[in-house]
């Protein structure tokens, strides 16, 4: 499915506040990023099967090892990005990975291709407090699912 800035906004629950954050987009075409910072929004794209690299705004990535720094990014939003994983464990392996370059991340869809609850959720979560993640389920668009997560240790 091909995700216009409106379709992200919506199923990210995003604010005109998230807009300002300096925003790491996992998953999306070359066409949106480029749409979304004429608006002048702050974005960088990276997706592994990408065919187009456009300087500093989209780039050819492993999920597993991304390229930036430690916390670049205020704010990573994941898009389809878990639906290649091949475990729980790989699932974990990108989620740290993206939590390792920004503060706050937001993962959607978190159902399959039938649109049933993926069975990764639970343990995921279960994982991520026992290492001292915060964690949320909450509301997205269409009354779906949306994850997120706080990067830095929230130590309870």
């Amino acid at each position: 499915m091909t995700y216009s800035i409106d379709d992200i906004r919506r199923v990210f629950a995003l604010t005109a506040v998230d807009e300002q954050k300096k925003i790491l987009l996992l998953g999306a075409e070359a066409s949106v990023i480029e749409a979304w910072r004429q608006q002048g929004v702050d974005v960088i794209a990276v997706d592994p099967s990408s065919q187009i690299s456009q300087g500093d705004c989209c780039l050819k990535a492993d999920y597993h090892q991304l390229p930036f720094t430690d916390y670049q990014f205020e704010l990573a939003l994941a898009l389809n990005v878990l639906e290649q994983a091949q475990s729980i464990e790989d699932i974990q392996t990108i989620l740290l990975s993206i939590a390792k370059v920004a503060e706050e991340i937001r993962v959607y869809p978190l159902h399959d291709d039938k649109h049933q609850s993926a069975d990764w959720v639970a343990p995921i979560l279960v994982q991520l407090q026992a290492n001292n993640y915060g964690v949320e389920l909450k509301e997205g668009a269409n009354k779906e699912a949306l994850l997120r997560i706080w990067a830095n240790e929230c130590v309870v």
